[in-house]
């Protein structure tokens, strides 16, 4: 079994990102679940990130380096030049002796797994490769998508014993021997709800830009039949032209970035949860929407649209737009509306059911260290 992992690449709070514009608080989630579970599943497992600075000269010249925790879990911050043209080979460097560092004074890892493959933390995870046949798996949360022959995805995993997959479709296609589809998770099955709400509140939180389907809500939303709905919408990073329709639209409050706490308050008093992310929109295929697991761990019916990297059962636990029209997810939208409390409970019920038989984070990092086991070293 893998008793030692170093995970290298962004690891960082949600209170984190919610402060920092270029962090998304969705990645943050799936960090916090994923090494959250690896730790409590007994691994030793320590965190070799950066702190995210814009290119001087909108951000300094030399970020400093730090040193602290993760939810308990040890974090090195590596300080690094982030100057134009010596950014990426100043980073690519440290991360380098970062792993020599983490190898002498802790002993070495069983594996070293990677947020994505950025060029300077794949340059180091193949170097610790060549130094110290240390494996290394890289975790594709949100690859850009994939150009002819899978080329930039084959050539930034070049040197990886093994990929894990978030995106069920990219798993199914890439071209890699040895792949796991490990998508996402939740802490804990919620019990069965005594009552149903019935606010009428739909409720959407994410980013606003045309990944995760804003606009498709908006205009859905014009087509929604059942009465008195009302828009409740949580996220950042819109366009001005999107930012302009939250603001003048009626029935549509929109409430900025909020706080985890805010969000738990808000997804307990919306009726529906609205995941609007288009097949269409090239990229949507690479990643998985962890949202969905976390809309999923309300036990409330979800509206959503089935993008490539969602496995298929998952349809039986959404209410799924039959298309990426307004129509389309308008009629979903309605449909989970209408549904009686005998059909909510049900729903709840198969949710439950799902989440406990393999969703929980328990579940997935264990999932993850037995397939890491057997991957064969460098």
């Amino acid at each position: 079994m893998i008793r030692k992992v170093l995970w290298l690449g962004p690891a960082f709070t949600i209170a984190e990102s919610l402060a920092a514009t270029a962090l998304a608080p969705a990645a943050s989630r799936w960090q916090e679940g994923f090494l959250g579970g690896l730790r409590d599943a007994g691994a030793a497992i320590c965190i070799v990130a950066n702190h995210s600075e814009r290119l001087w000269p909108r951000g300094p010249a030399r970020v400093a380096g730090s040193r602290g925790l993760f939810h308990g879990i040890p974090r090195d911050s590596v300080a690094y030049v982030n100057l134009p043209g010596l950014r990426e080979g100043s980073l690519a460097r440290r991360y380098d002796q970062a792993i020599d560092r983490f190898c002498v004074e802790r002993g070495m890892p069983d594996v070293i797994a990677s947020y994505n493959t950025w060029r300077p933390v794949a340059h180091a995870c193949r170097q610790a490769g060549r130094k110290h046949g240390i494996p290394w798996i890289p975790v594709l949360l949100d690859h850009d998508p994939p150009t002819a022959g899978w080329a930039n995805v084959l050539e930034g995993v070049t040197g990886s014993a093994g990929v894990v997959f978030l995106s069920h479709w990219a798993f199914l296609h890439a071209p890699v021997r040895h792949k796991l589809h490990l998508d996402a998770g939740v802490a804990r099955v919620p019990p069965l709800p005594a009552t149903h709400v019935r606010s009428r509140v739909v409720l959407y939180s994410g980013a606003l830009h045309r990944w995760g389907g804003i606009d498709l809500l908006l205009d859905a939303m014009q087509h929604v039949q059942t009465p008195g709905v009302r828009l409740v919408v949580v996220g950042r990073g819109g366009s001005a032209q999107t930012m302009q329709r939250l603001a003048t639209m009626p029935l549509v409050e929109y409430l900025g970035a909020v706080d985890e706490a805010t969000l738990q308050r808000l997804t307990e008093q919306a009726e529906v949860l609205a995941n609007p992310r288009p097949s269409g929109v090239g990229g949507n295929e690479m990643n998985f929407p962890s949202k969905l697991l976390h809309y999923l761990s309300s036990l409330k019916p979800v509206a959503t649209t089935l993008t490539p990297g969602v496995a298929p059962e998952y349809a039986d636990v959404v209410l799924g737009a039959r298309d990426d029209s307004p129509q389309g997810f308008a009629d979903a939208l309605d449909r989970a509306l209408s549904l009686t409390d005998d059909a909510r409970m049900a729903l709840s019920e198969r949710i439950l059911a799902f989440l406990a038989g393999g969703r929980l984070w328990s579940q997935q990092a264990q999932r993850f260290l037995e397939w890491t086991a057997v991957t064969p070293r460098s």
